[in-house]
C-alpha cells in the first residue's frame, strides 16, 4: 500500500511544497517572516500578499525545518507589536515625556494583568458555586473588558484605546 508523502524542496531561490493534491511555490525573497499558533501550526508569512504557507505537520524532520525559518527570518507577530510599542512610547498624546508613557504603558499591561486573573477567578467560581451566579456574571463582563486593555498587542480594537 503506498502512502501519499509531503514532500519539500529547497534550492538557491525557491521553496516548494509537493503534496497530494497541490504543490506550492514559493521564492525565498518572497517570504516576509513566519507566525506560530496554538500547538502544531507554523505559517510563512509572504511579503506580496495576504497569503501565508502552512508548514505541513506531516513532515519527517519538521522541527527542523521550523529551526532552520526561525534562524533567517522575522516572527511576524512580535514584530508588530514592537512597532505598536515604539508608537505608543512616541505618541505625545499620552503623555509629555518618554517616560511617562513608559510609566503609563506599564501601569495599563498591569491592569490588563489584574483584569485577566479577575476573569479566570470569575469563571473558576461560576464553575464551582453556580448557585450565587448574578454577581460572577455582573462582573465578568467588566473584568473581560478590562484584562483586554494594554498594549495593543492582544487585539485589533486597542487601535482606538487610550493606552
Amino acid at each position: 500500500m503506498a502512502i501519499a508523502r509531503i514532500r519539500i524542496t529547497f534550492d538557491n531561490q525557491f521553496l516548494t511544497i509537493n503534496g497530494f493534491f497541490s504543490s506550492k511555490e514559493v521564492a525565498l525573497h518572497n517570504i516576509d517572516g513566519y507566525r506560530e499558533g496554538t500547538s502544531q501550526e507554523f505559517w510563512l508569512v509572504l511579503k506580496d500578499s495576504r497569503w501565508s504557507i502552512t508548514v505541513p505537520s506531516g513532515l519527517e524532520n519538521r522541527a527542523g525545518l521550523i529551526e532552520w525559518f526561525k534562524e533567517r527570518y522575522q516572527d511576524v507577530d512580535r514584530r508588530e507589536c514592537g512597532r505598536r510599542l515604539k508608537a505608543l512610547l512616541k505618541d505625545e498624546s499620552l503623555a509629555f515625556t518618554k517616560k511617562e508613557r513608559k510609566l503609563r504603558l506599564d501601569q495599563a499591561n498591569k491592569q490588563a494583568g489584574i483584569g485577566f486573573l479577575a476573569g479566570v477567578l470569575l469563571l473558576l467560581w461560576i464553575i464551582f458555586f453556580p448557585r450565587p451566579m448574578a454577581i460572577p456574571l455582573a462582573s465578568i463582563s467588566r473584568a473581560d473588558a478590562w484584562g483586554y486593555r494594554g498594549t495593543g498587542c492582544r487585539n485589533e480594537s486597542a487601535k482606538e484605546s487610550v493606552y
